[in-house]
């Protein structure tokens, strides 16, 4: 499995953009931002994570490498606006109404915009106990989005887990998600 990067050992780091992370309630909106922007969660400026909702209000949040670069954190209460220049949609569970409003929202913006399913070793895990495979249901999830989303191919899904349980670093296609935004707006 690929190890994750981060924000700060890839070329977006000499950009400047502002991006929006949002979904449901639980999705791992702080969790992401962190690893995104090479953070640990005890680090100044990192979004607080927690086993309950800790996100109350919209909070932006700085690459300290690089403050031109940010993501804005959007909990799920909150209207999502047309200000930023792509969107990160985090979903950790099947598709939910939530979901398909965030899409269409965002997609009328006509701006970039990512769908990561979450937490997809937990899914994985899950299957397996039901011996399904891995590959298969990695498959599963893909094609549920797709379908859900309304879109023609992968694209613009990728799956971020943790692909080691003892590691606080993103896996599964964390990596391919950096290297197209890196692509998109570089």
């Amino acid at each position: 499995m690929q190890t994750s990067r981060n924000l700060s050992d890839n070329p977006l780091k000499q950009t400047k953009f502002h991006g929006a992370v949002v979904g449901n309630d639980g999705s791992g909106k702080s969790t992401f931002i962190n690893n995104f922007l090479g953070l640990n969660f005890d680090d100044e400026g990192a979004a607080e994570t927690g086993v309950v909702e800790i996100t109350r209000e919209i909070t932006e949040y700085f690459n300290p490498k690089n403050p031109s670069v940010s993501l804005t954190e959007i909990p799920e209460k909150f209207p999502v606006e047309n200000k930023y220049d792509f969107f990160i949609i985090l979903s950790h569970t099947r598709f939910t109404q939530v979901d398909t409003k965030l899409v269409n929202t965002i997609k009328e913006f006509n701006k970039p915009y990512f769908f990561l399913r979450t937490k997809v070793d937990d899914s994985i895990r899950n299957a397996k106990r039901r011996k399904v495979s891995e590959s298969d249901s990695k498959e599963q999830i893909i094609n549920d989005c797709i379908e859900n989303l309304g879109i023609e191919n992968k694209d613009k899904i990728f799956l971020v887990g943790y692909a080691n349980i003892d590691s606080d670093k993103l896996g599964y296609s964390y990596n391919e998600f950096l290297n197209t935004l890196n692509n998109i707006l570089v």
